[in-house]
């Protein structure tokens, strides 16, 4: 029975969260498999909430597989998907945008010492 419209963005809320505390202990297959399903979410800004947490995914993936993010091709992906995500990125989801972008920016120089 029942379940409206605003059932979908709550469960979509708790597999963010259930996501965010399984990140650091996922394997490559794992990892790409959450990126790859946390990507189109980002850009998407009906649901502020549920922006915010794929940010917070994205950035947990960012900051426990550096190694992942940085494989050429994906950090150019990602770079592409947080630099043009600018437009579509509600004001709640800012600070864990430009978090990602500084763990990623981070990563690199530590990569390239």
């Amino acid at each position: 029975g029942g379940g409206g419209g605003g059932g979908g963005g709550n469960q979509g809320l708790i597999m963010c969260e259930l996501a965010l505390a399984l990140v650091p202990s996922l394997d490559e297959t794992a990892t790409n498999l959450l990126y790859r399903a946390i990507k189109p979410m980002v850009t998407v800004d009906d649901d502020p909430a549920l922006q915010k947490r794929c940010y917070k995914v994205l950035y947990a993936v960012c900051q426990h597989h550096s190694e992942f993010a940085l494989e050429e091709s994906r950090l150019q992906e990602l770079l592409e998907l947080l630099t043009g995500s600018l437009l579509t990125c509600h004001v709640s989801s800012r600070q864990m945008r430009l978090r990602c972008l500084d763990c990623l920016v981070g990563a690199f120089d530590r990569s390239n010492e």
